[in-house]
């Protein structure tokens, strides 16, 4: 509760300081060494390093590092300016988007947490994995399953097969990893995995309709495949 009441107050005060700035710019009033600003990509930046301390107090090493690589390429000229610099182009957008990369991967190597967490009807267990890991969903007790993979590379299997009932929910969370799904195919599956600068994928060929799967989640940077195996 006191974590909210905290994430209120500070994007509270981030959208009143950017209501305020847009106004101050509209009417033309002086605003000291402020002035000659761009204010929109100037509000865009505040919104982004905002988001940058939320993700990294939350230890979101990836959300911190590319919010703040974003900042720096939104507001590179300015930069430049400020440091008295006749090319506004201190340093190529894809090398800045590359560090971010390495700072994420290095942050999370040493200070993150690789766990692998599933859900069974509502009980939850949660294991510390690190490199490649392999793990089997029981049909016979499967209802909904939630599988985090960071900076790993996991398989997800399904046994008892001739159990399943249909309509069960596998949510996977992929980051900087690779994560393979062996269906049946006998299955369909409804892919509603939200990627981002990442590889979603299905391979092979469902037999008919049968049994539903459906596959929710998110792949930031990383690899997801579908396999569908006979």
């Amino acid at each position: 509760m006191k974590k909210r009441v905290i994430g209120k107050l500070f994007w509270g005060i981030i959208l009143i300081i950017c209501a305020v700035l847009l106004v101050l710019d509209s009417v033309g009033t002086e605003m000291g060494f402020l002035n000659g600003l761009p204010v929109f990509r100037t509000i865009a930046v505040i919104f982004l390093l905002a988001g940058a301390l939320e993700e990294l107090s939350k230890r979101d090493y990836g959300g911190f590092f590319f919010s703040v690589a974003i900042a720096f390429i939104i507001y590179e000229k300015q930069i430049a300016k400020w440091l008295s610099l006749e090319d506004g182009n201190i340093i190529s957008n894809w090398t800045v988007l590359l560090v971010a990369l390495l700072l994420t991967v290095g942050f999370s190597l040493l200070f993150g947490k690789r766990t692998f967490t599933f859900t069974y009807n509502g009980g939850k267990e949660k294991h510390k994995v690190a490199g490649s890991y392999v793990t089997n969903i029981d049909c016979s007790a499967f209802d909904e399953m939630t599988v985090n993979n960071e900076l790993g590379s996991c398989e997800v299997h399904f046994s008892n097969v001739e159990s399943y009932t249909g309509n069960g929910v596998l949510t996977v969370n992929n980051e900087l990893g690779s994560m393979k799904i062996y269906v049946p195919a006998e299955w369909t599956v409804t892919n509603r995995i939200e990627n981002e600068l990442g590889s979603v994928q299905t391979k092979g060929e469902p037999n008919g309709n049968g049994k539903t799967l459906i596959i929710q989640g998110t792949n930031e940077l990383g690899s997801v495949q579908i396999i569908y195996v006979q």
